[in-house]
């Protein structure tokens, strides 16, 4: 069976759904094709995550007005 390439605009797109938590075997199933040839596309590529941060302020403000 011949390897399945996938276009630059499959492949960026691949690659933000795995940034957004998706596994690559989800993205290979979504773009019909195997999920190594997913991992082959993005092999090079860092895990970019957008930083988790969580406002305590909002929660300290809400005791403060509920005593």
């Amino acid at each position: 069976m011949a390897k399945k390439i996938l276009t630059a605009e499959q492949i960026e797109w691949a690659y933000h759904k795995w940034c957004a938590g998706y596994s690559q075997k989800e993205i290979a199933d979504a773009l019909f094709v195997d999920s190594k040839t997913v991992n082959r596309a993005l092999r090079d590529r860092k895990r970019v995550r957008p930083r988790l941060v969580y406002n305590f302020s909002k929660e300290n403000n809400n005791e403060r007005t509920q005593t």
